[in-house]
């Protein structure tokens, strides 16, 4: 039973009806943010439908500006402070001085030089003595899209349709099912076809208390990377 509301450009959002949390200012926030990703998919795919570009849930459109209006009151009361890492997890320092740009606000967005860099390091770590954390490099692609298009070499699947029951499992059925594990405090890169998919992905652990997670941008074809055989 949710309420919908229009937006500008035909694009819509959903809010919980009775929702006391999400007040009308909520409701124009979360609109920006949805036009905010229309326009970055535009940019990306050279498309101009905006149809059904961006599918995000209440709670994940919740989060967002629960996460957006809690930066602005930590900036009001210290502008110098770091921001605390309690839930919802923060963005790292750095990410904060507009050096990354960023897909919306609390999300890192990499290069295709910095995710090269993080497989490197990855490689490195795997040959030394167990490392803590992990590096994980995830495609959240389907199945199907993989025998198209293979994954980046050392990348994993989990796929955003799975994500939700992936992360509600124990760590031993987790590995069992995906066949690597994962911890809160892995270093996390996410990618899919055009980083809307890997966006909402990102949204979801860093709701779920992953602390290190990113996605890779601008990356429609990936075409750079050395792929799985």
């Amino acid at each position: 039973g949710g309420a919908t509301s229009p937006s500008r450009g035909g694009a819509r959002f959903r809010c919980r009806a009775g929702s006391s949390a999400f007040s009308d200012e909520d409701r124009a926030e979360a609109d920006m943010l949805r036009q905010q990703m229309i326009q970055q998919q535009k940019e990306e795919t050279n498309s101009p439908e905006t149809g059904n570009m961006v599918d995000v849930s209440d709670d994940e459109w919740e989060a967002m500006v629960a996460e957006r209006k809690r930066q602005k009151e930590a900036k009001k009361s210290s502008p110098k402070a770091t921001i605390p890492t309690a839930p919802p997890p923060q963005i790292e320092a750095s990410r904060q001085t507009g050096t990354a740009r960023t897909f919306v606000d609390g999300l890192e967005k990499k290069t295709e030089s910095e995710v090269k860099a993080f497989l490197e390091q990855k490689e490195l770590e795997e040959l030394g003595p167990g490392v803590s954390p992990n590096k994980l490099l995830i495609d959240v692609r389907e199945p199907d899209e993989l025998t198209l298009s293979p994954m980046i070499k050392g990348a994993v699947n989990l796929p955003l349709s799975k994500l939700d029951e992936a992360l509600s499992l124990p760590q031993t059925d987790f590995k069992r099912e995906f066949g690597f594990p994962i911890e809160k405090n892995d270093e996390i890169i996410l990618y899919c076809q055009s980083s809307i998919r890997a966006g909402r992905a990102a949204l979801k652990l860093l709701g779920t208390g992953y602390t290190e997670v990113a996605f890779l941008g601008d990356n429609l074809l990936f075409t750079s990377f050395d792929r799985a055989e």
